[in-house]
């Protein structure tokens, strides 16, 4: 029991480190380009335009708006992005700065914290990718995918820089949460051995961790949804999961019952 204790810190001190690897990267490599003597230096349009929301939302907190007079002049748009990442940056913001963030942080601390916003989202992904490889695998399977996110070049990477205040690296972190909890509902169903019996006996020591893992599933996706509009597509990707899975398992002959009993609650919330 102690060996096994003592293997778990060990990991668990290599997950926090792989976890620094990646902040570094993403937070302090870039950092002198973006904190300038002249101002926070954001990286690019988009990023810009989410601070605008986010200073809105904070000066008329907690009301944020979903009608732009700014955009397409002399007309306004109606916001068509997900409300979640600005809003919850105004919201750590407003925590930090105590209710009052203008007064007590200033402008240029409100766009520091801002500016750290998707490093630090970026750099937690590596969290649910470890035991996402941990769950289909094993514990090292779980430490090589997490250093392999850390470090990986190409989108994920740019767009969750320091400074990148854009909503792709809260989308990145919520699909793999929702991709770690649909993998342990579907782990422990089959574990189980669910069935729809197991519901209508209302068998809860069989049904309560699949139905947990699940809802987690759901709300997390929810939360997708709530940051990205094309967040559908992901869907549509455990849809296809449910109907190719519940095919190999019927020319099997094994049960399928828990594919629907642990996909519904997912696809309800």
């Amino acid at each position: 029991m102690k060996g096994l204790e003592k293997t778990a810190i060990i990991y668990g001190v290599i997950l926090v480190a792989i976890f620094g690897v990646s902040l570094y990267i993403r937070g302090i490599l870039p950092y002198a380009s973006v904190f300038t003597d002249m101002f926070v230096k954001f990286g690019g349009n988009d990023p810009w335009y989410k601070m605008r929301l986010v200073e809105n939302t904070l000066q008329n907190f907690p009301h944020r708006i979903y009608f732009d007079p700014f955009t397409y002049y002399p007309h306004g748009t109606n916001l068509g992005v997900g409300p979640l990442f600005d809003y919850l940056l105004a919201v750590i913001i407003w925590l930090i700065g105590l209710g009052n963030p203008f007064a007590t942080l200033g402008q240029h601390g409100i766009e520091v914290i801002g500016a750290w916003y998707p490093a630090v989202l970026g750099a937690l992904t590596v969290f649910p990718v470890y035991f996402i490889g941990k769950e289909l695998l094993n514990r090292s399977a779980g430490l090589f995918s997490a250093a392999l996110i850390a470090i990986l070049p190409g989108p994920f990477l740019t767009r969750s820089l320091l400074g990148f205040t854009d909503h792709h690296a809260m989308e990145t972190l919520f699909s793999a949460i929702v991709m770690l909890f649909f993998i342990l509902a579907v782990k422990s169903a089959r574990e189980k051995e669910i069935t729809f019996y197991s519901v209508l006996r209302k068998d809860w020591s069989s049904l309560k961790k699949p139905i947990f893992y699940s809802f987690l599933a759901g709300f997390f996706i929810g939360c997708y949804f709530l940051s990205w509009v094309g967040a559908p597509l992901f869907i549509f990707i455990l849809i296809i999961y449910a109907l190719v899975q519940h095919v190999a398992d019927h020319l099997r002959g094994k049960g399928t019952d828990y594919l629907c009993i642990v996909s519904m609650p997912v696809f309800i919330i």
